[in-house]
């Protein structure tokens, strides 16, 4: 049929009675129709094969993951009628999303003391099985569980209620800061209200547009959240942030939370948080996904370097079934954050040097905008840190160098400019192919930047980059933050221009940071954001961070039981040549309260009478008047 169908095309009819007319004599012009003739039939046969296959390909079809059925009954239950327990005892009823069961029996003071029954179970509709083959049916209402009496007569009907780890926090409409000394109670209750019942904090089911997870309200409160479980060891904010991380994961658009857009220049519907809006047909996004992996790596380092809750079943619960304990879930979070690199970062590194770059559907194109590339950084560094806690070198050092090279690499385009002042301030370009002058860095990409280069210098995995944290501090201190115009507003750019948008006349978040590095400033940032603070988490989140580093806290800290087993022996070096320092203490991570004061120069605290708790939580303070400086968390095990 395709012969036939070429020969219509060329009017065969016409072409062969031409070459049969020819004179045998003229051989050379029908040598050369016939030779004409032969390659466009062998054209036309090549040309049929090739369309006919064109035709049968049809594009790839991608199918969506399959989104994890709902347990009813995963969670912790506490029973209401426990009469034939001591008073104040508990009965705890925990399923975990791995099937297995387990009810303690914990003292008033929240210690477990006997565990009653463990096994494993599975619900169908309304029944419960256990694996000693009993079959209860069950009933949820308005989070309370009735279990039926076993049908042989061994176990009554029985209710609970189930147990949230946020249950007594009560609802704070503003938030509260005094200014200085150790914080108040006052402080973090107001935290945890706001955080918890706020409105716009609420953690999303839904898939999240136009870079929510980056710097708009939900990705920074998440990591005010997490400031704040690093000053406090508080696991109420820990819970917080692992429920914001789950549902940052399970929303991407290429997961089952997720709308399973295509992304437009890779044909395929990737695993990332859109950087364009709700109303788009086709996605996109870049290397500012490193800025959601920075907070979601942030929480598995904390709970990585914090052995003793690894095995503890996470409060906030495991609705997406991302693990049942503390490390399974920040393990959980570590393999999705590598592979959101592997499969999706990685398209934007320059094989040459590590460099991130900007990027069409075929090629790199030129250096990405240096606050892109660092937000990238900014996540790998968190990683990296994780990968050396669990014992893989090889990604630590893979991270590490990425970091390396484009820290090295935005360095070398920055350059220094001298302030009124006298001190040496960075400056830097939008990008590595931006004009240095029309295009010198505005105020808000430039808070971006410089809550990456903070959080690096924390990590200490980067020493060269200490000189480059005190030059940017100054930059915004001594050039920007020093002046206004007439409107009350600072320049819009890191040279003190007043130019651009971005002229505000308070400062952003991500830039109160810096007032760690020049104290000289804490107070000012504060009187300049006054009316704002009341009502916004993540200032009020960097506030509290920065008022707990006033001054060093106590170092070189040792601390273990004496022999007797209810006595711990703390000493530790005093960083401040008078003062005071306080001990705070806690046996559960939950609960704190201070329980000595002591001067700094006796290096040494004996805390006697404790009861027979395996483990034991302390905090120093550093107490010099008006200013506080609390140590990492120390534990004691036995």
């Amino acid at each position: 049929e395709s012969y036939l169908e070429i020969y219509d095309k060329l009017n065969e009819n016409i072409l062969i009675m031409k070459i049969f007319s020819i004179s045998l004599f003229d051989r050379v012009n029908c040598k050369t129709m016939c030779f004409n003739l032969g390659a466009i039939l062998l054209g036309g046969f090549l040309l049929c094969s090739c369309s006919d296959d064109e035709k049968m390909e049809e594009p790839p079809v991608f199918v969506k993951p399959v989104a994890p059925a709902v347990n009813p009954v995963d969670g912790i239950w506490i029973e209401e009628d426990t009469d034939d327990l001591e008073n104040g005892q508990e009965r705890h009823l925990t399923f975990n999303s791995d099937f297995t069961y387990r009810q303690d029996i914990y003292s008033a003071g929240g210690d477990r003391l006997q565990i009653e029954h463990t096994g494993s179970y599975e619900t169908k509709g309304d029944l419960l099985y256990y694996n000693n083959d009993d079959v209860r049916k069950f009933k949820i209402e308005n989070d309370r569980l009735q279990i039926a009496a076993s049908s042989n007569g061994k176990d009554k009907e029985r209710f609970y209620k189930r147990y949230n780890y946020d249950d007594g926090i009560k609802a704070a409409s503003r938030l509260v800061l005094s200014a200085k000394g150790m914080l108040t109670k006052e402080e973090l209750d107001a935290f945890k209200g706001y955080m918890i019942y706020n409105s716009a904090l609420q953690v999303p089911v839904t898939p999240q547009y136009d870079n929510a997870w980056v710097f708009r309200t939900l990705g920074k409160s998440m990591g005010a959240c997490t400031r704040l479980f690093e000053l406090t060891y508080d696991l109420t904010f820990l819970n917080r942030v692992i429920e914001y991380a789950d549902a940052a994961l399970y929303t991407r658009n290429g997961q089952p939370g997720g709308d399973f857009r295509i992304v437009g220049w890779t044909g395929e519907p990737n695993d990332i948080w859109p950087s364009t809006g709700a109303d788009e047909e086709k996605i996109d996004g870049a290397v500012e996904q490193g800025a959601v992996l920075a907070r979601i790596a942030y929480c598995a380092r904390l709970i990585l370097q914090t052995p003793s809750i690894w095995d503890q079943r996470v409060a906030a619960n495991d609705r997406y079934y991302y693990g049942t304990t503390y490390k399974k879930r920040a393990e959980t979070y570590l393999r999705m954050c590598d592979e959101i690199y592997d499969t999706w970062l990685t398209r934007f590194v320059h094989p040459g040097d590590q460099v991130f770059y900007r990027r069409s559907s075929t090629a790199l194109i030129e250096p990405i905008a240096w606050n892109q590339a660092l937000m990238a950084c900014d996540g790998l560094t968190y990683m990296a840190q994780c990968h050396e806690i669990l014992g893989n070198t090889s990604r630590a050092d893979l991270y590490d160098r990425v970091v390396r090279d484009n820290l090295e690499f935005f360095i070398k385009d920055s350059w220094t400019k001298t302030s009124e002042s006298g001190t040496t301030c960075l400056q830097w370009r939008y990008s590595k192919v931006a004009d240095k002058v029309k295009h010198a860095e505005d105020l808000n990409h430039a808070s971006l930047v410089a809550n990456v280069i903070y959080n690096i210098y924390l990590s200490g995995r980067h020493p060269y980059i200490d000189e480059i944290m005190e030059q940017l501090a100054n930059t915004m201190f001594d050039i920007v933050f020093c002046t206004r115009d007439g409107q009350g507003r600072f320049p819009g750019r890191i040279n003190g221009v007043y130019e651009g948008k971005y002229m505000d006349n308070y400062v952003r978040d991500d830039h109160m940071q810096l007032t760690d590095i020049r104290k000289d400033w804490y107070e000012k940032v504060l009187e300049i954001n006054k009316g704002k603070l009341s009502g916004n988490l993540p200032m009020i989140g960097r506030a509290l961070w920065c008022k707990t580093r006033r001054i060093s806290a106590p170092e070189d800290i040792t601390a273990r039981f004496e022999t007797r087993g209810q006595e711990v022996s703390i000493s530790w070096r005093s960083t401040v040549s008078g003062g005071n320092v306080r001990i705070l203490h806690s046996t559960d991570l939950w609960n704190w309260k201070e329980i000595a004061e002591v001067s700094a120069s006796a290096n040494s605290y004996k805390d006697t009478g404790r009861d027979d708790t395996k483990t034991q939580y302390y905090r120093l303070v550093s107490v010099e008047g008006d200013e506080a400086g609390y140590s990492p968390l120390i534990c004691v095990s036995k």
